[in-house]
């Protein structure tokens, strides 16, 4: 016959569960925050709607911060493809600037001139 399944027991499962879940470190941080703000400023008028708000993040929330990551993501290839047109801009600004001005001999010309599109592409990878 199986033992009988006391309350406590019960209760011992379900608060395991809760912490390999990860619960218990949600509500430990709801109440580090209450606490920060009730020690910087005044309570809150409702502390169970705090934690709860501070709980876990809601849909709306979640979906916008989903947007700016792919804003930042389309702003990432768009830069990198600015970077790659500079680049070549300059390469083709410095060449006509070399034969409209062929005896000046200029430091900047002859750095700028040696950059090329894949030491850019390094350097993006590198920030990224």
């Amino acid at each position: 016959m199986d033992s009988p399944i006391k309350p406590s027991m019960d209760y011992e499962l379900f608060m395991s569960y809760l912490r390999k879940a990860g619960v218990w470190k949600a509500l430990a941080r709801s109440f580090k925050m209450l606490n920060k703000v009730c020690t910087r400023s005044q309570q809150p008028d409702n502390p169970v709607e705090f934690v709860r708000k501070h709980l876990m993040a809601t849909n709306s929330d979640l979906e916008a911060a989903d947007q700016v990551r792919q804003d930042i993501a389309e702003c990432k290839k768009i830069l990198l493809i600015l970077k790659r047109d500079k680049c070549v801009l300059t390469r083709d600004l410095n060449s006509l600037h070399r034969r409209l001005y062929p005896k000046l001999k200029s430091a900047a010309l002859a750095t700028i001139d040696t950059l090329d599109l894949e030491t850019a592409d390094e350097n993006d990878d590198d920030k990224a």
